[in-house]
């Protein structure tokens, strides 16, 4: 916090005079009585020999972040503020750099200095939508490009705010990042972060988060760039821990596309939209490594690819909540997913909304997808997606997750279709069935379709909600097979798979066996107990939550 309005003794003055140039000193002593102490810096009208107050701005962003960074180094206060007016700022990095700055390079981030654009060239008044203060990448070769660096341990005492940032975009780039956080934990929040381009090595990381870092990243337009081989929207790596919320989020286009990419790290992912792009692979969250996220509150496309998408696609040692999301697999003209887990660790799906998105000719559309994973899956409404064949929950090679208390059901353009099935996986005849199948809604949203209501391993298919229940091996109960009656299962488009407008709230209609026959969660001692509107679910140990992501007693 700046020390403000403190009456400086005169002895002081004396120390500080013999120091420091006195108009520059002066002009800073008088700011001393305003809420927020400020350098000011206009591409249009600066100069870098300027003082840096409003009447004569600085010309270039570094210039300011090293004329404030010089009042906290002489102790004059804790923190300041760059205020930065519309223009383009260009950088011209394209290589490793020291942390000295020199005309050229990147913008150069220090704790206690924060920095926030769109302010109209006078700095009368801020509007980062009408007054864009870009910065942006000019390089044209090296490694290791970047607009912005946030290194050596910055707290969130430090922010960017209100910028538009490019990253590199060139043909002779190994790799294009737009905003690199290393070791540092700033605040990013309200910005439009903008990935390059990089085809020697083919990736584009826009905005880059690693090395025990642990940054705010808030409201900011976060579109992935251009690549050869990897983009990534956001990348979570080296043991990191982001917040990241109420942010749009793309993957951008190349041959693998990630929204968010988490690597051995944390995560809180909460109330973001975020889709995978467009490319081979897309994925809007891919998560590997041994990492621990939370996923809460999300809109979430897998994007649009050529071989395989998938909304979340969860695997290699990972321990995830997915709660309350509104998730689809996307549009591939091979395989999409809503949610795919494999070779994890643990996973906990409560509370969201599933769609398998859609796939092309004889390709899959799953819901949920588990190979050799096991977890919890309780109270989400989850369709396999439009495919010739359509599954709404798929297990295979030893998983073996809890089911219960979900709606599921398929929309299968074929003959395919099936709310529960369960795969040997060619040459894996080691497969288990599902821990426990009780208490979900199995649903044929068209007789003519056929829709299998349950197919085990050994491929034995049960069409009715008894056949189910009686299965042999004794892991199923309390499931049904009417029609749940949603709100609008389509919304008004008519069209189930534009998900934003679908409402698969239960009607007041719906039957008393979805509405009040699904298991008590607290008597069960499952750790939520709200629906996916924040609804506290009712059980009372005689009669059950409604069955599916909302409840309706």
């Amino acid at each position: 916090m700046a020390r403000i309005g403190r009456i400086l003794p005169s002895f002081l003055l004396m120390v500080l005079l013999a120091g420091c140039e006195p108009v520059d000193l002066r002009n800073f002593i008088e700011q001393l009585s305003e809420p927020d102490v400020a350098v000011y810096v206009c591409e249009a009208t600066g100069n870098d020999a300027n003082l840096g107050d409003i009447g004569a701005p600085l010309k270039t962003i570094q210039a300011g972040i090293v004329k404030a960074a010089s009042f906290i180094a002489e102790g004059l206060t804790d923190s300041t503020r760059v205020n930065v007016a519309e223009g383009t700022y260009q950088v011209t990095d394209g290589k490793e750099n020291s942390a000295d700055y020199t005309e050229g390079d990147y913008i150069n981030m220090v704790e206690g200095v924060s920095l926030y654009g769109g302010y109209a060239p006078d700095f009368s008044v801020r509007d980062p939508s009408q007054y864009i203060s870009l910065i942006v990448d000019m390089s044209e070769q090296g490694e290791d490009s970047a607009a912005v660096r946030a290194y050596d341990g910055l707290t969130d005492a430090t922010v960017i705010d209100g910028f538009t940032i490019q990253g590199a975009e060139s043909t002779d780039l190994t790799s294009s990042t737009t905003l690199d956080i290393e070791g540092a934990s700033p605040r990013v929040s309200n910005n439009i972060i903008r990935g390059g381009y990089a085809a020697v090595g083919g990736f584009s990381l826009n905005l880059d988060i690693y090395d025990n870092s642990a940054p705010t990243i808030e409201n900011n337009t976060i579109i992935g760039g251009d690549a050869l081989g990897n983009t990534y929207g956001i990348i979570v790596a080296g043991s990191s821990h982001p917040v990241i919320s109420g942010n749009t989020i793309s993957g951008g286009s190349s041959f693998q596309t990630n929204g968010i990419l988490c690597w051995e790290s944390q995560a809180d992912i909460m109330e973001n939209t975020i889709s995978g792009g467009e490319g081979t692979q897309t994925h809007g969250i891919n998560l590997l490594s041994g990492s621990m996220v939370t996923i809460k509150n999300n809109i979430i496309d897998g994007g649009t690819a050529t071989e395989r998408s998938t909304g979340i696609y969860n695997h290699s040692d990972n321990n995830v909540n997915i709660v309350g999301n509104t998730i689809s697999g996307g549009t591939s003209q091979a395989g999409a997913v809503g949610i795919r887990n494999e070779n994890t660790g643990w996973f906990s799906i409560r509370n969201n909304l599933v769609f398998g998105g859609t796939a092309g000719g004889t390709s899959d559309a799953d819901g949920i997808f588990c190979h050799d994973a096991s977890g919890g899956i309780y109270n989400n409404t989850i369709a396999g997606g439009v495919s010739d064949y359509s599954t709404a929950i798929v297990m295979r090679v030893n998983s073996s997750p809890s089911i219960e208390n979900n709606i599921l059901f398929s929309v299968s353009a074929g003959s395919g279709g099936c709310c529960i099935g369960e795969s040997y996986g060619g040459d894996y005849p080691n497969n288990k069935y599902a821990d426990t199948i009780r208490n979900n809604a199995l649903w044929d949203p068209d007789d003519a379709v056929n829709i299998i209501l349950y197919k085990d391993y050994v491929d034995d298919y049960y069409d009715t909600a008894t056949d189910v229940n009686n299965h042999p091996h004794g892991h199923t109960d309390g499931n049904v097979d009417t029609d749940p009656l949603f709100v609008d299962i389509d919304g008004p488009d008519g069209d189930i798979t534009t998900m934003a407008d679908n409402d698969w709230h239960l009607s007041a209609s719906s039957p008393a066996g979805i509405r009040t026959g699904g298991l008590d969660g607290i008597a069960e001692g499952w750790a939520f107990t709200d629906d996916r509107d924040g609804n506290t679910r009712t059980g009372n140990g005689s009669t059950g939550w409604s069955i599916g992501a909302y409840e309706q007693d």
